[in-house]
């Protein structure tokens, strides 16, 4: 009978840097899959960025009208938008040579609008390390957890909740993953369980999970190396990583720290 599947739920809620630097995500990921047979990845960061990768990926009609909703739905360019559809609902020439202009002036504010964004879109996808995550998604080792993306109408608050309800079940009773915290996530579970939002939290497989990231961390050649080299050795390490992880459950079993401790 086949060993059940080792799955990591990686939990990166830290926003310092540029909104277009995953490396910290990355940095996570490349540790849980060497140690895990499937990592799901769940991030704010990620999860937007893998969006907007895939906004450009689609026919550039398609793109311009995804954008212009966006664009559209900003507080600063809405009341432009109001001006534009009051102007068009006019009947045909009965516009008067400033409302013409005033129309034409406000057609070219959310075109330039529209260009900036598009503009930024494509800078953060290029300049994110979006192409080392879509390799391992593309070899199914991967999952991005949608983080509340996935709803009719996305907000801050949709995907508030969508991390919230992630953390308690990860570290609940029923648990049938191994949790991997960032520091802010970390402190996020730390506070839900101290006010009750979290009962039976089972730790010791978060503890698992975080020794088995911080000993990958400290191999020199790891830091670095491409996830092309992550995805290989995986393949390589496959027999002595059952030892790796019988030590580590061991170790883990044996300490009284846990990865919301100070002292981990």
């Amino acid at each position: 009978m086949a060993a059940p599947l080792l799955h990591i739920t990686v939990t990166a809620l830290s926003m310092v840097g540029d909104f277009n630097d995953i490396s910290h995500e990355v940095r996570l990921v490349k540790a849980a899959l060497l140690y895990a047979d499937h990592v799901t990845l769940a991030s704010p960061k990620a999860t937007l960025l893998s969006a907007i990768g895939g906004l450009l990926l689609q026919p550039r009609h398609e793109r311009r009208k995804a954008v212009r909703e966006i664009v559209s739905s900003q507080p600063d360019t809405k009341s432009v938008l109001d001006i534009v559809e009051t102007l068009r609902r006019q009947p045909k020439g009965s516009l008067k040579p400033d409302h013409l202009i005033m129309l034409r002036k406000a057609e070219q504010a959310l075109e330039h609008a529209e260009e900036q964004m598009m503009e930024i879109i494509e800078r953060m996808v290029t300049n994110a390390s979006v192409a080392q995550l879509a390799e391992a998604l593309d070899a199914g080792v991967l999952t991005l957890d949608p983080m509340g993306l996935d709803q009719d109408s996305f907000t801050t608050e949709a995907m508030m909740a969508a991390t919230q309800e992630l953390l308690v079940t990860v570290v609940g009773p029923a648990a049938n993953t191994f949790p991997l915290f960032d520091d802010s996530a970390g402190n996020l579970v730390r506070l839900m369980i101290k006010e009750g939002h979290v009962t039976g939290a089972k730790l010791l497989p978060a503890t698992q999970a975080g020794l088995a990231a911080r000993y990958i961390d400290q191999l020199e050649a790891f830091p670095n190396a491409e996830m092309s080299v992550v995805l290989e050795a995986r393949t390589q390490l496959s027999a002595p990583l059952i030892r790796f992880r019988s030590g580590l459950s061991e170790m883990a079993s044996s300490l009284s720290a846990t990865p919301l401790d100070d002292g981990f």
